[in-house]
Parts: C-alpha cells; sequence; structure tokens
C-alpha cells in the first residue's frame, strides 16, 4: 500500500512540470498582446481633475500668504509709528524723510533745528534705529520690497522738525476716503505725519486715483478698504499721527 502511494506522488510530481511546460508552450505560442494606452479624452480629463485640485490647494494657500504679508506690513506701521513717537519724546520734534541718497537717515539741509530737504520721502529708519529688511539705499520696506513712506507737514517753515509746543500751527495734512476729498470724506483732518505701504501691487499700472493721490506729494491722503475692481484699485497701508496725540506724548515726557 505504501509503495503504491509512494508511486501516485511521483507521477503527480512528475506530470506537475509536463503539465506547467505545455501551458507555457501554450502561452509563449500565442501573439504577444499590447495593452490599449489612454484616450487624449481620458488625458484631458486627468488634466482637468489634477488642475482643479491644484488650484484648491494653491489659491488659499496663495491668499493665506497675502494676508501674512498685510499683517506683517501693519505690524511695520505701527511699531514705526511708535518710533517717531519715542523720537519725539526725547527730541521734542519729528524727523525728518529720509530720500533715495540719505540711506535711511532724515535728510536736513544742515544739523539738527534746520530746514528738511523734502516733505514726501521715506521713513528714516536709521534715525529711528529701526529692525527690518532693507533695499540696495538701506531704505526699510515692506513685505513687499517697496520702500516704506513717510510724510512730514513742513507747516510754518518745517515747525515740527524743528520744535513742537503746545502752540503749534496747526498741520495741513487730511487723511479722506476718497481722492476728491469732499467735506464729508475726512477721515482725520489735519495730521501731522502720514507712514505708509503701498500695499501688495505696489501701486504698479494702477489707473486709480486714489492710489495715484498717495504719490502725488500733495496735503490729501487717501484711506479706505481693499478695492479689486480695475480702475478703482486700492491697497494703500496708511496711517498717521495726530498732533494731540503728539502734543500729549511731549507733556508726558517733560518735554513741554
Amino acid at each position: 500500500m505504501n509503495v503504491i502511494l509512494m508511486m501516485v506522488l511521483m507521477m503527480s510530481y512528475i506530470q506537475l512540470p509536463h503539465k506547467m511546460n505545455v501551458a507555457d508552450q501554450y502561452r509563449r505560442s500565442q501573439p504577444p498582446t499590447f495593452h490599449q494606452g489612454f484616450t487624449l479624452v481620458e488625458i484631458a480629463v486627468v488634466v482637468l481633475i489634477m488642475g482643479f485640485l491644484l488650484g484648491s490647494v494653491l489659491g488659499p494657500l496663495t491668499e493665506q500668504q497675502k494676508n501674512q504679508n498685510i499683517k506683517k506690513a501693519e505690524t511695520a506701521l505701527e511699531e514705526i509709528h511708535d518710533a517717531l513717537l519715542g523720537y519725539a519724546a526725547l527730541n521734542g520734534y519729528l524727523p525728518c524723510p529720509a530720500t533715495v541718497a540719505s540711506s535711511g537717515v532724515e535728510s536736513r539741509v544742515g544739523g539738527p533745528g534746520t530746514d528738511c530737504t523734502t516733505e514726501h520721502g521715506y521713513v528714516p529708519s536709521a534715525t529711528l534705529g529701526l529692525n527690518g529688511k532693507f533695499n540696495a539705499n538701506r531704505l526699510i520696506t515692506d513685505p513687499w520690497g517697496e520702500p516704506l513712506r513717510y510724510s512730514l507737514n513742513d507747516i510754518n517753515t518745517w515747525e515740527y522738525a524743528k520744535q513742537i509746543s503746545v502752540n503749534s500751527t496747526a498741520p495741513t495734512f487730511d487723511i479722506c476716503e476718497s481722492a476728491a476729498c469732499a467735506s464729508g470724506d475726512i477721515l482725520a483732518a489735519r495730521v501731522a505725519i502720514v507712514i505708509y505701504s503701498l500695499g501688495p501691487d505696489r501701486n504698479a499700472a494702477s489707473t486709480s486715483a486714489d492710489q495715484a493721490e498717495n504719490l502725488n506729494n500733495n496735503d490729501i491722503f487717501v484711506s479706505h478698504f481693499p478695492v479689486e475692481a480695475t480702475g478703482s484699485e486700492f491697497d494703500d497701508i496708511v496711517y498717521w499721527l495726530s498732533p494731540n496725540t503728539l502734543i500729549l506724548h511731549l507733556v508726558k515726557a517733560g518735554q513741554l
């Protein structure tokens, strides 16, 4: 019985490779088959889906980065605002704007107590001792690489750059909601200084009258909510300093 069982097992062992070889020979005898590739329609659908997925991810990331940069610009302007108050509390007057050629230092005709060379320029970051990112002219910049702007009112032959008093002449800068600056558009009247960023679009190729007004080098500045509509674009970030706040800090500092 054991012998018969062993013979059956041996025959099975011998036949198994034989059957596999026959099957292999059959498969090899068949002509090769080729898998059909993707059609153009299928490829287009895949590309469309991938584009949609990438857009759904990159869109929010881009908007998030934009909002983060706006917050950084606002924080920088707040720090500059505080530094200007500190400078005035220490010296009894405000620094002049910097120019492209002054390397971040306030630009005066002479030494302290002399006239400023310009009413509208850039934040004198070196004079104020500010930290931040700087361009090739050593001007402190916003998150989009544009130098931060600073305007100091030149009323009464640079009174606010020489010696501020409780009887100082009221400055002439107005902050408005539109370039027209009608009486109902004024947000803040007679402010002493204005500091601002040109915002994410850097005023590039803009035809907006409101954005253009902030670069017109006059006494009117515009500040309002962001607008994206072509021809009405606006994303400038504007801060200002009231002479009342300024005098209060000088009184607290013992300058007045």
